[in-house]
Parts: structure tokens; C-alpha cells; sequence
């Protein structure tokens, strides 16, 4: 499993525009990733205008197969603009303790087993 993050700073008064290019984003992933089990977008609470995207694929193919899907090529351009600052992502894979999946005795003390 791979999970990324992107925080997008939007420009004042590109919210409405954003959050509908976003939206349509994340249909068209749910609709058409299977391998992508999570494609999720939340606004910050104490953060004006700052949003954050959580994505998770089930192996780095998945990744790749969203990374050259044709609505994430039209989407790109068309976010760009709308942005403060340049997107900051990040990647990260499951750490034994902090994966649900696999039972450690650090899981097990917590009860999460």
C-alpha cells in the first residue's frame, strides 16, 4: 500500500472553481482506479484556502496507472492556475507497527488486533 498526500494552497477566490475541478477528479479516480482504494479531498480548519488530498494505491502499478490516466493530464493544467503556491507532496508506505494488517505485538497491546 502507498499513501500520498498533496497540500494545495488555493488563490483568494479560486475555492469554488478548485473544489469543483477537484470534485470531478475524485469521481472520475473512484470510478475508474480500482487499484486505488482511497482518493479522498478535506479543507483545513485553520488554514485558509488550504486543502489537502489523500490518495492510497494498493501497489506502485496502481500508482502509475493513475499517474498516466488522461483526466489527471487535463486536470493538472488546469489546477495550476488556480494555486497559491506549488503543490507539496509526499509518499509514504505502512510501517510494521502503524499497519493494521500485519499483527505486532505493538498493535496487540493496543488492541488493534
Amino acid at each position: 500500500m502507498i499513501t500520498c498526500t498533496t497540500v494545495l494552497n488555493v488563490n483568494e477566490g479560486s475555492e469554488e472553481p478548485f473544489e469543483k475541478l477537484l470534485g470531478e477528479l475524485v469521481a472520475n479516480v473512484l470510478a475508474n482506479e480500482p487499484g486505488t482504494p482511497l482518493f479522498q479531498f478535506v479543507r483545513s480548519l485553520t488554514v485558509p484556502r488550504r486543502y489537502l488530498v489523500v490518495e492510497q494505491y494498493v501497489d506502485e502499478e496502481a500508482l502509475a496507472r493513475h499517474s498516466a490516466t488522461e483526466y489527471l493530464k487535463v486536470f493538472v493544467p488546469a489546477m495550476l492556475p488556480l494555486l497559491a503556491a506549488d503543490p507539496e507532496l509526499h509518499s509514504y508506505v505502512p510501517v510494521p507497527a502503524g499497519d493494521p494488517t500485519r499483527k505486532t505485538t505493538d498493535n496487540q497491546d493496543r488492541g488493534l488486533t
